[in-house]
């Protein structure tokens, strides 16, 4: 369970985690927020159909906190969108979360 599931676990209301600026965060219905915790690291796995080679998809995404605590398992960006090298989808979740190129590790 991740840090993100314990916050929702908790909560009486809905809660939507958005993930920027480097940090995870819990948005309540009130559109009140919390920062779950500051992301350190990621883990990506790379998925490479054989039917389509020179192909590459988000397989899964696992952020982690200074603790290495499972901080968000990011569903969203598991999707069948295309990637033709794999520093064209590091670089594009680098910006989508707001974070460093450098501490994605793909796993």
């Amino acid at each position: 369970m991740t840090k993100a599931d314990e916050f929702k676990a908790q909560s009486d209301g809905e809660i939507n985690i958005q993930v920027s600026h480097g940090e995870v965060w819990a948005i309540y219905d009130s559109s009140l927020s919390d920062v779950i915790g500051k992301i350190e690291r990621i883990d990506l796995s790379i998925e490479e159909p054989e039917e389509t080679p020179g192909v590459y998809r988000v397989e899964y995404v696992m952020m982690y906190d200074d603790n290495d605590e499972k901080l968000y398992d990011d569903q969203d960006v598991v999707d069948n969108t295309e990637y033709h090298t794999h520093h064209e989808l590091i670089d594009t979740l680098a910006i989508k979360y707001g974070v460093s190129k450098h501490i994605i590790d793909v796993v």
